[in-house]
């Protein structure tokens, strides 16, 4: 998939119902009786490493993602909530009562971020909804838990209890989707959502859109599910900020 958060891939024959145990040392992986040894490469952090993101950054670059999403809008999955939430344009027939289950969640959450009632239903609600090895809603719910972490990591306002919510109510049976959705909670990323991320916050147009352009690249729809999931949120929280997730950005320098 990419680098990031360590990952194992069980081809068939073997199952993983199959698989007894798995231990993990540093230099070591031992599944059952197996071992193999780890090749001599520099360790991947899939922690946010740059020290110089700045949430005015941020702001200025959704912009250019929003730009991008809507020049690579496609009928499938959930970007057309950027463009215009209820637009037909692009949209078979058959895919109009899926949108508007997706506005409704998406509706749901952001009432959430008010209500914690409505957190829980907008997260159930997406849960699992859509085609896909991991559905459009899990991948937007990824997104939406990787921007409330960000925010957290530029301004140091507690998000955690609002992303444990989300993730209780988002976890499903897809074992994909779960580690996805645990892994942008704790705040920790696969190589190019990492790097998506440090643009978004530190860079310009350019890198902002060359790293976008790599998000589109993961899954069918799965990068632009979650860059829409990352998008609405910061978006939302900037446009109306609420429960002191978004100071202004005089207060964030001062913090950082």
């Amino acid at each position: 998939m990419d680098g990031g958060p360590f990952q194992i891939v069980i081809a068939p024959p073997c199952q993983s119902r199959d698989v007894q145990s798995i231990a993990v040392t540093r230099t070591l992986l031992i599944i059952d009786e197996a071992t193999w040894t780890f090749p001599a490469l520099p360790r991947y952090s899939s922690r946010l490493t740059t020290r110089n993101s700045s949430l005015a950054t941020l702001r200025e670059n959704l912009d250019y993602l929003r730009d991008f999403l809507i020049l690579h809008l496609i009928p499938e999955g959930m970007v057309f909530l950027v463009a215009d939430p209820w637009s037909k344009e692009l949209c078979a027939p058959l895919l109009l009562p899926l949108r508007e289950q997706y506005r409704e969640g998406v509706r749901l959450l952001r009432a959430g971020l008010r209500n914690k009632d409505c957190l829980a239903w907008g997260a159930m609600s997406l849960k699992g909804l859509g085609p896909g090895l991991t559905p459009s809603g899990d991948d937007f719910l990824c997104g939406v838990l990787t921007g409330l972490f960000l925010l957290e990591y530029l301004t140091r306002i507690t998000t955690k209890m609002t992303r444990d919510e989300i993730l209780s109510c988002a976890l499903g049976e897809n074992p994909i989707s779960n580690s996805l959705l645990r892994s942008c909670a704790e705040g920790h990323f696969l190589r190019r959502l990492r790097d998506f991320l440090e643009a978004l916050t530190n860079g310009d147009r350019t890198a902002v859109v060359a790293n976008a352009s790599r998000m589109l690249e993961f899954g069918a729809t799965s990068g632009r599910d979650l860059s829409t999931g990352l998008y609405l949120i910061l978006e939302y929280l900037f446009t109306d900020p609420i429960g002191g997730f978004v100071p202004n950005c005089r207060e964030v320098e001062t913090i950082q």
